[in-house]
C-alpha cells in the first residue's frame, strides 16, 4: 500500500508547484510512514494500542506546533514586512531533523 500511496503522490506532485507538491510529499509519504513506524514501535510492547490512539496522544503537539507556526508568520507578517521568514523557518527546520534522525534510528535498530 504504500508503494501505491508513493505513486498516487508523485503522480499528483508532477502537475504541481514546488512548495504544495512537497507539502504533499511531506504529508502523505513521509509522516505517515514514519507515523507507522511509531506504531509498529510502540505495539512490540504494548500489542493492542490502536492507530487511533497513537493519533490521538501526537495530536496535542500537531496543533502546537501549527499555533506556533501561525504566530510566527503573523509576527513576521506584523512586525517585519520587509522581511522573509522562510529562511529562518528552513534554518529551524534543518536544526530539528538531527535529533529526529537520531530518534528514528534508535527506533529502527533497536538491539533485542
Amino acid at each position: 500500500i504504500r508503494i501505491f500511496r508513493l505513486c498516487v503522490i508523485l503522480l499528483m506532485s508532477a502537475y504541481l508547484p514546488l512548495l504544495p507538491a512537497f507539502a504533499l510529499y511531506f504529508g502523505g509519504w513521509h509522516a505517515l510512514c514514519a507515523f507507522d513506524n511509531i506504531h509498529n514501535y510502540l505495539r512490540k510492547d504494548l500489542p493492542n494500542l490502536s492507530f487511533k490512539l497513537v493519533y490521538l496522544k501526537a495530536l496535542p503537539f500537531t496543533v502546537v506546533s501549527i499555533a506556533f507556526l501561525c504566530a510566527f508568520l503573523w509576527y513576521c507578517n506584523v512586525y517585519t514586512q520587509r522581511f522573509d521568514p522562510f529562511p529562518i523557518l528552513f534554518i529551524f527546520i534543518s536544526l530539528i531533523t538531527l535529533p529526529h534522525l537520531i530518534i528514528a534510528h534508535q527506533m529502527n535498530h533497536v538491539t533485542e
